[in-house]
């Protein structure tokens, strides 16, 4: 999940807000093996997604993917990049559902894309058996789409609705830790979380 995010953040144009990221996300961890992809309309709308017109749009204009038209009420594209040397579509159809229910949960309900995207992002950096994690305040950034202010600004929000116990920012190495709440389950962690080194 981790090289996902990463491979999000280095891939997409900054327009490209976080709806349409948790959206790309998807869209990436569902493609088959040449880039197709094919998003029932029920999905999108389990995401969350408050525009999910404008999210596809995004990618589009990116030139990330580009719909195919079709009947019904699927949105199949192809993503004009597809990732060569991904794990198995079993391996990221687990990992699909993961990020699903992570950007959608009880906590979450009603908050931003951002705020989701963050907590997402949080969540597949945080070590397997442990409820807290560690990651350049930057790198996090741009995994989320915003600053490292706007980070900061999600990161309050998340404390303010339980979705995170507390974080610090060391300010003299640019490390984010952070600590989940401790109702959060080490088994809800991303399917490719590892031990810290």
């Amino acid at each position: 999940m981790r090289d996902m995010l990463s491979y999000l953040a280095s891939s997409l144009s900054s327009p490209v807000n976080a709806e349409g990221r948790l959206l790309a996300l998807q869209c990436v961890l569902r493609s088959g093996r040449l880039g197709d992809v094919s998003i029932p309309a029920g999905l999108a709308r389990g995401m969350g997604q408050a525009d999910a017109e404008s999210a596809w749009s995004q990618l589009e204009a990116a030139a990330w993917l580009r719909r195919v038209p079709r009947e019904g009420t699927a949105v199949v594209a192809r993503l004009t990049d597809p990732l060569t040397g991904m794990p198995g579509l079993k391996a990221r159809s687990r990992a699909a559902d993961w990020a699903l229910r992570r950007a959608r949960g009880r906590e979450l309900a009603g908050l931003p894309a951002r705020t989701r995207l963050t907590a997402l992002a949080l969540q597949a950096h945080t070590h397997t058996g442990h409820l807290g994690g560690i990651a350049d305040a930057h790198q996090m950034a741009r995994a989320c789409a915003c600053s490292v202010p706007e980070l900061l600004n999600e990161l309050r929000r998340l404390v303010a609705h339980e979705g995170l116990s507390c974080w610090t920012l060391d300010e003299r190495t640019d490390d984010l830790s952070w600590q989940l709440p401790t109702t959060a389950h080490p088994e809800g962690m991303a399917p490719d979380s590892r031990q810290p080194a």
